[in-house]
């Protein structure tokens, strides 16, 4: 009996999956290697109805990794998505990030090395399925399961509040730049308003909010709670809990007066 299962997705004749598989095995994981999406999909599927948890391991060429990538956003948002990526470069790594893969490793990177860091993100994911991300002091700190924080901006702040009052906690691109507000209402960055932008200029605002959001949250050792929607806006993908004093404003006015009363 496995305490969860590695997918694959790479040709039949992966390199080194028969050593990756041994290592597995040795950290009580189980690996299970699929040539086809179709395959995948099936296999995802079915391990979608048992209690083990699992993740995928994007094995292929880097664009056929990007593609499964994408294409496993939108039928298993959840699902965490590792890759092995040649050559191992930045450029190649954020591209990864942006298509939905949450962590990389060169193609080389020793098999007992990647074995023990995918037994410890399974692990992880268990013991956060139980586990809620928090909103404190008045939504302005955020704080993960383990106990991690992170401060938050007025702008920050505002998207924290209204992600987790939309319906299935997503908003689409038009309704968070409702929510950013008119220029210079809302701030983008340490409390400051944002001035001479046009309200046409919300989409490109939200981006580079969640650029710098994504950027503190690394720097505490965190993944952004927040994952984009291709075309159609932001999800909060983690459970996150509000103070019993605390409703979540759906407007930036609604969030400057809730700032105002602090």
């Amino acid at each position: 009996m496995t305490a969860g299962f590695v997918h694959l997705f790479g040709s039949a004749g992966f390199a080194g999956a028969s050593a990756l598989q041994t290592a597995l095995l040795r950290q009580g994981l189980g690996l299970r290697l699929h040539t086809e999406m179709s395959q995948l999909l099936a296999a995802l599927s079915v391990q979608g109805t048992k209690p083990e948890p699992s993740l995928v391991l994007l094995g292929a060429s880097f664009e056929q990794c990007c593609q499964a990538a994408r294409q496993l956003r939108s039928v298993a948002p959840a699902l965490p998505v590792m890759a092995l990526v040649s050559p191992f470069t930045e450029a190649a790594v954020k591209q990864a990030l942006v298509h939905g893969i949450v962590a990389c490793w060169p193609a080389s990177v020793p098999v007992d090395t990647l074995a023990m860091n995918l037994q410890r993100l399974l692990c992880h994911r268990q013991e956060s399925a139980t586990a809620a991300w928090r909103l404190n002091h008045l939504g302005w700190e955020i704080q993960s399961p383990h106990g991690v924080v992170v401060a938050l901006t007025s702008a920050e702040r505002a998207l924290m509040l209204a992600l987790c009052s939309a319906p299935r906690r997503r908003l689409s691109h038009d309704a968070l730049d409702s929510v950013m507000g008119p220029a210079g209402s809302v701030s983008s960055e340490g409390g400051e308003p944002v001035h001479g932008q046009a309200r046409g200029t919300g989409t490109r605002r939200m981006s580079v909010m969640m650029s710098r959001l994504r950027k503190k949250f690394l720097a505490a050792g965190l993944d952004l709670p927040i994952r984009s929607l291709r075309g159609v806006g932001y999800e909060l993908c983690v459970e996150l809990t509000l103070p019993h004093s605390l409703s979540a404003p759906a407007t930036a006015c609604d969030a400057a007066a809730c700032s105002s009363a602090l």
